[in-house]
């Protein structure tokens, strides 16, 4: 009785077969319909993907005529900002004709080409509200092409100090691109390049240019909310102070390899190629006082002029250099102790802190 129990009770070899067997072949006709449901879902996503591709290749091509069609409207339609009769005194209006002769200079029969740059329009969202704003008003053209320009020098008014401390090859691979911020006085801006010409005329249209943004470059301050406790004024200003940034790293960027941004007021020895030659840098700062005096790459340049387009209502340049420095170099758990005067010394860090006293 109990062997035959024992019959009754334990499979025999076969049977563990047969159901070792079935249980893989329900195993594999999951996994097949797993299989099967993946491969339809990919089909269809694909599906999706060429559709959606075709529609971008369809709306890429109605952007393209749409963009043919306005460029051509907008040349029909486009004025200058100024005319010699509202604008010029004869005097430097014949000057500026004078100085023309040679050089790309914006006529009332040419049209200025709009800044080759990338823009956060949800972040400037003015831009989008007039054709101009993305072009110079005013532009005096050097001849030099980028791949022949090292450093590009952006500053609002050029001092001959500057100029004096250049050697014979540095201006020749230097481009300064003096901008003139104030798009509501177009008198001042033909004075301020008529006096800039008549003091270094052997460099202007060559180692100088000149610009200036349109009124449409700047949004209605009027309606601007205070931010930082300021009051409206200070706002305006700073934002201005941005917006004029934003404008002159826009334009620099197809100019040349590096860019330095400068104040009127700044004596400086040009002395940046021994340290450029080193691959780990983000900024080289020439000046401890707020965002003058910083030198960057061009490639650099176009990923900070994004960064401060962010938030330039909402904080000055000389923090926004601050911010971007410590979010490209700085780790989150760093602290002043990670940052030291001899680590900066030696070369071996960007800058150096210490505590609040």
């Amino acid at each position: 009785e109990p062997a035959h129990r024992d019959m009754r009770f334990k499979p025999n070899l076969s049977n563990r077969w047969f159901l070792y067997s079935m249980f893989c072949l329900l195993i594999m006709l999951v996994f097949w319909t797993n299989f099967r449901n993946y491969n339809e879902k990919i089909s269809i996503l694909q599906e999706k993907m060429r559709l959606l591709e075709q529609q971008h290749h369809k709306a890429e091509h109605e952007i393209n005529n749409l963009q043919a069609t306005l460029n051509e409207k907008f040349n029909e339609t486009y004025q200058p900002e100024w005319s010699e009769k509202n604008l010029y005194y004869e005097e430097i209006m014949a000057h500026l004709k004078n100085i023309s002769e040679g050089f790309s200079f914006i006529k009332p029969e040419a049209h200025p080409e709009p800044l080759q740059a990338d823009f956060v329009y949800s972040a400037m969202p003015h831009l989008m509200d007039h054709p101009k704003a993305r072009y110079p008003a005013f532009q005096i053209l050097s001849p030099r092409k980028s791949s022949e320009v090292d450093v590009v020098i952006g500053i609002p008014t050029v001092k001959r100090s500057l100029i004096d401390h250049m050697t014979t090859d540095q201006l020749a691979r230097t481009l300064i691109v003096v901008s003139i911020g104030e798009a509501t006085d177009l008198e001042y801006v033909a004075r301020t390049t008529y006096t800039i010409n008549s003091m270094f005329e052997p460099y202007f249209g060559q180692l100088i240019e000149v610009i200036s943004p349109t009124k449409y470059w700047y949004p209605d301050f009027a309606n601007m909310e205070p931010t930082l406790g300021d009051s409206h004024k200070r706002t305006q200003w700073r934002t201005k102070q941005n917006l004029d940034a934003i404008f002159l790293m826009s334009y620099a960027q197809s100019k040349g390899t590096y860019y330095l941004m400068l104040e009127d007021d700044n004596i400086m020895k040009f002395a940046a190629s021994e340290t450029i030659s080193k691959p780990n840098w983000v900024f080289i700062d020439f000046s401890a006082i707020g965002g003058i005096g910083k030198f960057i790459r061009v490639d650099n340049l176009r990923v900070f002029s994004a960064y401060v387009q962010i938030l330039h209502k909402y904080m000055p340049i000389d923090w926004l250099i601050e911010l971007y420095l410590a979010s490209r170099v700085c780790g989150i758990g760093n602290n002043t102790k990670n940052h030291t005067i001899e680590r900066a010394y030696n070369g071996e860090d960007f800058f150096w802190g210490k505590k609040p006293q």
